[in-house]
């Protein structure tokens, strides 16, 4: 075995030498070269459609938006999945402004879009309820227009929608049943009129925040029965009644009701810690013995008919911040 090795060192060694003599290069092993995924051929010709349709960028994010070049590099995109699709567009805070393109129905694979904190203004393109993949949708703090489309209810896989700090108006589309994964409802700062949907009782969520819009009617008692319900905004309304008893479940820990026309006798929420109940009709007299007997981190009852002075009032918590 050694002669065998010595023998084939040999050769080599006489192969190389013959090569020098020939003033040639050793050969070099050529490998086929890799390279990495590319976005999807679609998906770059709708974003780029997408960025025809905005009409200034002064952050200038959008400059390495170009044809030829991975748009799963582009400033806000993700991409996702053995076809390396892209799955999220985020521009939160990117100063754009525009009426927010129609074609951003193009993007189907989309289950992320954050357009927040900019200045985007129209209507919201029906085009939009394309992306059926979507699972959070913000397009809060624009100038959006109009009334939220129609056919919102095909976005059947949606955890958040996120419409607040906008100048939508019309009534809140009912159509919620078919969103039953939607946990998120944040349609706060804009002009919805009408009343509560009746169509969010087939929804389990976990915060409902419809703050300052002049939605009116009763509170319907299915609010009662949602069990991992956290927050619940309805300030700045003009909602009016009684407000339900079945509120009174131990998951609710903010309920802000202030600023409305609510009236009558108040349910018992023993299990509360950030209560605002400020601007109504209740003519309360005493403070009711379950708020005194309850850890508040923050009440407000300012304008809710106290004959009682909360001065003299020792009430339970360090945080507690009472407003008459």
């Amino acid at each position: 075995m050694a002669a065998i090795s010595q023998l084939s060192s040999f050769v080599m060694w006489v192969k190389l030498e013959e090569i020098l003599k020939n003033d040639k290069k050793p050969p070099i092993w050529e490998f086929p070269a890799t390279t990495a995924a590319r976005c999807h051929r679609d998906d770059e010709t709708g974003l780029l459609a997408f960025k025809s349709g905005i009409k200034a960028d002064p952050s200038g994010m959008l400059n390495k938006w170009k044809l030829g070049t991975d748009c799963c590099k582009w400033y806000g995109i993700a991409c996702n999945g053995p076809q390396n699709r892209v799955n999220s567009l985020d521009l939160y805070g990117a100063a754009s402004y525009s009426p927010l393109p129609r074609n951003i129905g193009n993007l189907t694979k989309l289950q992320s879009l954050i357009l927040a904190r900019n200045s985007f203004s129209g209507s919201i393109p029906s085009s939009l309820t394309k992306l059926t993949q979507l699972s959070t949708l913000d397009l809060s703090g624009n100038r959006l227009l109009g009334t939220i489309p129609s056919s919102i209810g095909q976005l059947t896989k949606l955890f958040e929608l996120n419409l607040s700090g906008n100048k939508l108006s019309g009534s809140i589309p009912d159509n919620f049943s078919t969103i039953t994964m939607l946990t998120f409802i944040m349609l706060s700062n804009n002009n919805f009129t009408g009343k509560f949907p009746k169509s969010i009782s087939n929804l389990n969520p976990r915060e409902i925040d419809l703050g300052s819009n002049s939605l009116t009617g009763k509170l319907p008692e299915f609010l009662g029965r949602f069990d991992f319900l956290k927050t619940l905004n309805l300030s700045w309304n003009q909602f009016s009644g009684t407000v339900p008893k079945t509120l009174a479940h131990p998951e609710l820990y903010t309920l802000d009701l202030s600023h409305n026309l609510f009236n009558g006798p108040f349910p018992k929420l023993t299990f509360i810690h950030v209560l605002d109940l400020s601007y109504n009709n209740f003519h309360f007299g005493d403070i009711p013995k379950w708020i005194t007997s309850t850890y508040f981190l923050s009440l407000n009852l300012a304008q809710c008919g106290l004959n009682s002075s909360l001065n003299d009032w020792k009430p339970l918590g360090p945080f507690f911040l009472p407003v008459s």
